[in-house]
């Protein structure tokens, strides 16, 4: 048997015989026996797919986190709002995105929950409503300063561009209201 190769074992600690395999995995840790390079047996233990993937997510939550609460400490005015810019700018996208591949991974490797499921997608539909509800209100703002009464803020519309903020919010919080993981696993 080549070296680092998975050794399939029965309930009894023999070798399975033909291509059958076993299931030992209930989202757990699980041990398994590998094959070192000098010929013995070395245990590692892994986490299943349903357990670690939120790991992504959790790590880089605490770096947004860690730098937003950083930016309170920094004595400089510039740098200081330069690192919140970023945790927020940048740290949250990101986190809301590996938010939703680890339910994604979730969902992959255990189908069958579908109360779980439903509670962790909540925070998705939660942002897609609140999408939504500002490319609306954007859009009504909009309209009624052109129909009903203009205020001095407004300068009106130079360009079709400028509308396409508001429009893509509605598009993007409709969606994600309706489906937070997108077609494919629904």
């Amino acid at each position: 048997m080549p070296p680092n190769q998975r050794m399939k074992l029965s309930w009894r600690g023999g070798r399975l015989k033909g291509n059958r395999s076993v299931c030992l995995d209930r989202g757990r840790r699980t041990t398994q026996l590998m094959r070192d390079s000098l010929g013995g047996f070395a245990t590692t233990t892994h986490m299943t797919p349903a357990r670690s993937a939120f790991r992504p997510f959790a790590i880089a939550l605490a770096c947004t986190s860690g730098l937003f609460a950083l930016a309170f400490w920094i004595p400089q005015e510039a740098i200081a709002a330069t690192s919140a810019c970023l945790s927020i700018l940048l740290g949250l996208p990101i986190c809301v995105l590996l938010y939703r591949d680890g339910i994604r991974a979730r969902k992959i490797a255990q189908p069958s929950n579908g109360v779980a499921s439903a509670v962790l997608e909540l925070p998705m539909r939660i942002l897609g409503a609140i999408c939504l509800l500002t490319g609306i209100a954007i859009l009504a703002w909009i309209a009624y300063n052109l129909f009903v009464e203009r205020q001095p803020q407004f300068t009106s519309i130079q360009s079709l561009g400028q509308l396409i903020l508001p429009v893509l919010l509605i598009i993007f919080g409709y969606r994600w209201l309706r489906r937070p993981l997108g077609s494919t696993l629904e």
